[in-house]
Parts: C-alpha cells; structure tokens; sequence
C-alpha cells in the first residue's frame, strides 16, 4: 500500500469521508502539498499532524467541497449566454466577468469559453480570485483530469483543450482571458474594480448569515448597474433592489428592467457545449423506472428535464410533489413553488422549507426564518441546517441546537433530498459545512 492509499485510509477511518480510486492523484497532489507546506519528509510524520481537528476539518474540507467541472449547472451558463447574446446585440464592449471563489479554475475557463463565442478578447476580461494559494496554482496551470472536461462535448474539448499526457491543458487563447489573484473574500473588493457579471457559486453556504449578507453587499458594491450576479440554487441574496429574474432553467440576480430574449443561438451554444451524453430526452410517458429516471436527472443537474417527467405523469405521490416544488424554486419559477409550497404545508415539512427558500430568494428573511422553524419541528437535516446558518449571528445557542442536529440528521438523509437541496454537494460536505460552523460558533461564545 503507497502513501497515497493510507492517506485515503486515515482520512476514511478518521471522518468517513469517501475517496473514489479516480480521485487518487487529486489526493496525492493534496497529500505533497500539505506534507511541504508543514515540513514534513514522509507520511509517518505527517499522519501525526492529522492527529489535530483543525488538519483533519482542512482535509475533508478541500477534499468534500472542492469538486468542480467545466461547465457545472449548464443551466446557468445558458442564461449567460442569453446574456451575453443580448449586450451583443445592443453593441456593448467586452464584459468584465469575476469569478469569486474560482477554487482550481474550472467555473472561470467555462466563462471565458462562453465569452468567446460572443467577443474578439485582447486581454484579460474573467478575474478569478479565490483565497487558497495551491487552488489559484492549479488554475494558473490550467491541466485537468478527464473527471474535470466530463460535461463537455468531444468537439468542444477538442477545439479549447490539448491532450498533455494525462491531462488536458486549457488553450492559450482562453486561458490569456482569464487572471487569476490570491483574495479574501472578507476584504472589500473595490480595488478589483467593476464587473459585468459576478459568479459567486457554492461560497456564501459557508459563510455565517451576517459575514453572507456583508458579501453579498460587497458583490452588489461591485456590479455594473445592469449587471447580473450567479450564485448556486441553495443560495438565496437578499439584497435591496435586486430581484431574482428566471432564464429558462436558471435564475439570476438583477437590477437591469430590461428582458433578455433567448435566441435559437443560444440554444444551439448550450447544445455544443454541453456534452448530449448529459442531456436526457423530455419523455412523453412516465417509464417504469420513473424514480431512478429522475434521480439521473438530478445528478446532472438536470432541473427542467426532471420537471417534464414530473409532469407526464397523471397523478404524483406526496413524494413526488415536494420534489415538484423543489424543482420549481431550482428554476426559478418563485410563484409556481410557493403556490404549491402553500399547498404542502400542512402535510410535509418540505412545504414549509420551500416557502423558506423562497421568501429568502426574495428578501423576506423573516418569514424565511417562521418557515424553516415550522419545517425544523421534525427531523428534516436541511431545515435544520438552513435554520442554524440563519440565526449564526443573532442567537448563536439556537444556532448551535439547529447545527447538530443538522449534523445528526444529516446520515438519515435521502439521496433525493441531498441532490434537491444539498447545492451539489455530498452528505460528507454538508456534514463537514455544518460541523464547521458549529466549531467557529463555539469558539466565539466560549
């Protein structure tokens, strides 16, 4: 056995966090990271810094919430290309594009690919920042495994990526739009300057409700009057004067008033971006396997698509309609879900929490808040969750009450409610989420 698969053990042993054999030299590339940042020659001396919470919370951390991939959630690079598709209609320059917590780069080439279809770029447009100097080194290389380019179509792959070994390298004329820089998310942002378009996925669930409403200030600090802010499905932004506005199977943050209309081309983009391996065919009947169908479609994060086998069906089961409702706020149809959201209240939990994600979505926080209570009166993980990240700032004991049971909870979840709410991430991630904030909040009120 190598270091590599006792490092895999320890970690397994220790915090039960998976690690599949395809991500082993991911592992290996973290293992020599952290072995040469803490000076350490071999793993037996190594393995006894892991002996300290705070190495092993790092671990898990980088190893549970750092996925990402070429074009994640397509959905939402198809409203930018809807975007896109409309300023250039209108004449606009080049847009500056930010890339907040940009991890190992991925999120911050796919713009860069979109922007491209659109723009002649001469220079850098995408800033990407991100906090961890290893992430932002990985991204100045631009080498990805397989595993990364798993979403995109071999033609696409074939036109911005070249074959190094094992891995493939991003072209230089994307990557030459693209700048990376080491940034606390915490700091103001105004010397980055102003951008079109802020991407800013999967970062503000780690945040407390106070430091995720300071950024989500910052980010609106930083945003072209008519520009548009992306955050991930189980992100809500309250934000005076900013509204969630639907693009087809996504919704984005707003101020513009202006409509973007969704050309055939833009379809026909998304479609040459995103590999059709990925993309299911809407059924006009429900099949026998209909559940597993839609847990497919989930993975995938294929929002709009699991709707329509919802909707071929001609009667749903109460399971079926908190997935209906779920979906709904996913693609940003707010009236829709907190109709039916309404309707479940009085025979699930999950009709409250919906109503909860909702009101967030629109900035009512204190009904958010009545509605993840309500929702929190039975032993469902993620109102738990949303609950103590909510109240983190203002009533930190019922914040930590709400935590660990989250995290007590969170074992019993069903993999459809962790691919409905759980933002992409894992049963090990959320767990990890939970019991971080947990750790921070006990540390502060000691």
């Amino acid at each position: 056995m190598n270091d590599v698969e006792r490092f895999r053990d320890v970690i397994v042993a220790r915090a039960g966090a998976r690690v599949r054999d395809d991500e082993l030299e991911s592992l290996g590339s973290l293992l020599e990271e952290r072995m040469r940042l803490l000076g350490f020659a071999t793993f037996d001396e190594y393995s006894i810094a892991l002996d300290h919470p705070d190495e092993l919370a790092l671990i898990v951390h980088r190893i549970v919430a750092g996925e990402t991939y070429f074009f994640r959630c397509p959905a939402q690079f198809h409203a930018l290309a809807t975007i896109f598709e409309e300023w250039k209609r209108r004449g606009r320059s080049v847009p500056r594009i930010l890339s907040a917590g940009c991890a190992t780069g991925e999120e911050a080439y796919s713009i860069a690919i979109v922007l491209q279809r659109y723009w002649e770029i001469a220079s850098a447009t995408v800033i990407g920042v991100d906090i961890d100097p290893a992430r932002l080194a990985a991204a100045e290389a631009a080498r990805y495994s397989s595993w990364s380019l798993r979403a995109l179509d071999p033609v696409v792959r074939a036109s911005h990526f070249r074959r190094v070994g094992r891995r493939y390298e991003v072209s230089e004329s994307v990557r030459s739009s693209v700048r990376f820089h080491r940034w606390n998310l915490m700091r103001p942002l105004t010397s980055l300057g102003q951008f079109d378009v802020i991407f800013c996925r999967n970062v503000m669930i780690y945040f407390g409700a106070r430091e995720a409403s300071e950024l989500a200030m910052r980010l609106s600090g930083a945003v072209v009057r008519d520009g548009f802010l992306f955050t991930s499905h189980a992100e809500s932004v309250g934000i005076p004067g900013w509204k969630a506005r639907r693009f087809d199977d996504a919704f984005v943050y707003t101020r513009a008033t202006v409509p973007c209309a969704t050309p055939d081309s833009v379809h026909s983009f998304v479609v040459d971006v995103v590999s059709q391996r990925t993309r299911a065919a809407r059924p006009t009947a429900a099949a026998p396997d209909t559940h597993e169908e839609l847990k497919s479609l989930l993975r995938r994060e294929r929002y709009r698509e699991a709707l329509s086998v919802l909707d071929s069906q001609q009667e749903l089961t109460l399971s079926q309609e908190e997935m209906r409702a779920a979906l709904l706020f996913a693609t940003g149809s707010l009236r829709e879900a907190s109709e039916l959201a309404a309707r479940l209240r009085s025979v699930s939990p999950i009709g409250n929490f919906v109503a909860g994600l909702c009101a967030e979505a629109q900035g009512d926080v204190a009904t958010a808040e009545i509605e993840y209570r309500l929702a929190a009166r039975t032993p469902f993980a993620f109102a738990h969750m949303r609950l103590g990240l909510l109240l983190a700032a203002d009533e930190p004991e019922s914040a930590r009450r709400h935590l660990r049971s989250a995290c007590e909870l969170m074992d019993g979840a069903s993999d459809t409610m962790v691919l409905l709410f759980g933002g992409g991430f894992g049963v090990d991630a959320l767990r990890a989420l939970c019991l971080s904030r947990l750790q921070r909040l006990e540390q502060v009120h000691a």
